[in-house]
């Protein structure tokens, strides 16, 4: 998105999302409800925290704008 637009993302809107789509997402997301450890168990199965030491030190030179 452009810095000087004026137009912004509506959720309402803009997501191209029918009642049965909502609705589905919000069956999916009580289905598969975890604590937290069991959040990080899966973020380090899937490899989340491994890394070399180069990738840590990895900058960026752009300016991240909301």
């Amino acid at each position: 998105m452009n810095k000087n637009s004026d137009q912004f993302l509506d959720l309402e809107r803009d997501l191209c999302l029918s009642e049965a789509d909502l609705h589905h997402m919000k069956i999916s997301r009580a289905q598969f409800t975890m604590t937290l450890e069991q959040y990080l168990d899966f973020l380090e199965q899937i490899g989340s925290f491994r890394f070399t030491k180069k990738e840590r030190r990895k900058i960026f030179e752009s300016e991240f704008v909301l």
